[in-house]
């Protein structure tokens, strides 16, 4: 049975729940890169330079519209799978074409958990100064206690600390697909602190036999990646398309 998000979600109104460059696109698909955004973000109102550019290079990126505050909840999760599946209906002519997730902050954490969690495997994944471990960042500031609350209180795990851990990247490094990850960290990040996130994170990936790369970047804050930097996280995701 199709969920409700499959049930509304089509290739002709994919513009209602997500910014999409597909309108764009005038030539064959070479893939799709499915961009996270951060807690509170409003989503693209217009074309940018850059999605723009992907479309030339028939890339179409996905910015799913589905509330601020969803840290991949199952809704989240669900509404996201319902648009990837109607990108690749539409689009892919039946190839199977590489998806590269991506985002930053809470954006960041979908990018590394969406891969557990949903319908498409990944080719790669990019995060820039991610949470990785939800359940160490729910005590980490005051406001946060009630945005895990609103993402997870209707939920149908046990309980929330279960749902934190089932919702954290670190928390479920053994089913971590075998690809790729790249993560990027501010070391002067102050609202999601490198240390006990992405660092740690990449330590245990690495004990793991798995391939995770890890980018500390001296005099950064949050999701600031200076020009260099930022070329080499944009670097990374399109080299999956050459």
């Amino acid at each position: 049975m199709k969920t409700v998000p499959e049930q509304i979600i089509t290739p002709e109104n994919l513009s209602r729940f997500c910014y999409t460059n597909a309108p764009l696109l005038k030539r064959d698909l070479r893939g799709v890169i499915l961009t996270f955004h951060g807690r509170g973000e409003p989503g693209f109102l217009s074309h940018s330079p850059f999605s723009k550019e992907l479309a030339e290079k028939g890339l179409i990126q996905i910015f799913p519209y589905y509330g601020p505050w969803a840290w991949m909840n199952s809704g989240a999760v669900k509404i996201t799978d319902a648009l990837v599946s109607a990108v690749y209906e539409r689009w892919a002519g039946g190839k199977d074409v590489p998806l590269v997730c991506e985002g930053g902050s809470m954006g960041g954490l979908a990018a590394l958990i969406y891969p557990v969690l949903g319908c498409r495997k990944p080719a790669a994944a990019a995060a820039n100064c991610p949470a990785c471990d939800l359940v160490h960042h729910f005590s980490a500031r005051k406001d946060l206690p009630r945005y895990f609350l609103c993402a997870y209180g209707g939920g149908g795990e046990a309980s929330l600390q279960e749902t934190l851990k089932r919702r954290s990247p670190m928390h479920r490094i053994n089913d971590m697909p075998d690809i790729p990850f790249l993560l990027v960290h501010g070391l002067s990040d102050r609202v999601i602190e490198a240390a006990p996130n992405s660092e740690r994170f990449c330590a245990l990936m690495e004990q793991a036999g798995k391939n995770a790369r890890y980018v500390p970047v001296e005099g950064m804050g949050h999701c600031d990646m200076p020009p260099g930097v930022s070329k080499e996280y944009y670097d990374f995701i399109l080299s999956f398309f050459e």
